[in-house]
């Protein structure tokens, strides 16, 4: 992080609404445009704009966009600017990203592909060795079967599966005794409950990775048997600090710590890469959200994109100096 003790000075908000290249299927809904707060602010002894992004998930975080906005304005003309007590999360993240601007120059930053539903076994890089597979969306027979036919698709792949803490324990058994298990990486958030999860990685064993779990406040990292991974979401965890405690606990424990992005503009991702690259730069990431959406905001992804740009002209004035 720069260690320039100058804060930057907020001139202006943005609302953005992003086309996804098709719609989006998450677990909460169809998506057809990814939606935002940019908030722009200068540095006047580098003479340079930087930007935070809150961008809330549908269905995942616990604030709105309309809430976003509406404490950003409570925010800015307030007397006491101290982000710690805002209660939106990307809002947390956003101002974390004005006050702590990385000077991390990106290098290439390993993801694991990510499988949505609906995307077909032709869509991945046949060459990747790890895939991000969504689950919990169907009957566990399905969640069986697709996994199978990944599986034999990519035979030298290793699978990390994400269930968004949709299945019992007696179904996450189920699933685990259906396939073979040394093809999994990890389970991320298998079970409904943390209790379940634990008693699943036990049974097996089976290596666990968190992530929702993460995302409550009164979260407290601790061991267990199983754990392997803890997958860090900015947008849905809130501030730098909260994210840092948990990068040191997978430090002392040997563990791995993957930053994970959650659909953000290319102004976020671009953000997250840079985290990945200073707090763990070995590990595979779970970055692979940007190719979904089909326009940049601001400024293009990188050097070689021809996809359009949204200037903050074509954008919606939340607020402005």
């Amino acid at each position: 992080m720069a260690s320039s003790t100058e804060q930057p000075h907020i001139i202006a908000a943005y609302r953005y609404r992003l086309p996804f290249v098709k719609p989006l299927t998450l677990a909460h809904g169809v998506h057809t445009h990814r939606q935002g707060l940019l908030i722009a602010a200068q540095c006047q002894l580098r003479q340079t704009i930087i930007w935070g992004e809150a961008a809330p998930l549908p269905g995942f975080s616990r604030e709105t966009l309309a809430d976003v906005e509406a404490e950003f304005l409570q925010w800015i003309n307030s007397c006491n600017r101290d982000s710690i007590g805002l209660s939106s999360a990307s809002l947390q993240f956003a101002l974390s990203m004005l006050s702590a601007p990385t000077t991390t120059q990106t290098g290439v930053i390993q993801s694991a592909q990510l499988v949505t539903a609906g995307m077909t076994k032709t869509a991945l890089n046949p060459n990747e060795y790890t895939i991000k597979l969504k689950l919990g969306h169907q009957t566990i027979a399905g969640d069986i079967q697709q996994f199978r036919q990944f599986a034999e698709q990519y035979p030298n792949a290793r699978f990390r599966l994400d269930v968004n803490q949709a299945w019992q324990l007696e179904q996450a058994q189920q699933f685990a005794q259906g396939i073979n298990l040394s093809r999994v990486e990890w389970f991320e958030e298998p079970c409904k409950q943390l209790a379940m999860t634990q008693a699943f990685a036990r049974s097996l064993p089976v290596p666990i990775a968190l992530d929702e779990h993460l995302q409550q406040p009164d979260y407290e990292p601790e061991l267990f048997e199983g754990l392997v991974a803890l997958v860090c979401k900015p947008t849905l965890i809130g501030t730098l600090q909260t994210c840092k405690k948990l990068h040191a606990f997978t430090q002392h424990h040997d563990l791995d710590f993957v930053v994970s992005s959650s659909f953000e503009s290319n102004i976020g991702h671009q953000y997250l890469q840079q985290l990945a690259q200073l707090w763990q730069p070995n590990t595979r990431h779970g970055l692979d959200t940007l190719k979904a959406l089909a326009s940049d905001a601001v400024f293009p992804r990188s050097s070689t994109s021809n996809l359009p740009v949204v200037p903050t002209s074509h954008m919606a004035l939340v607020w402005q100096l």
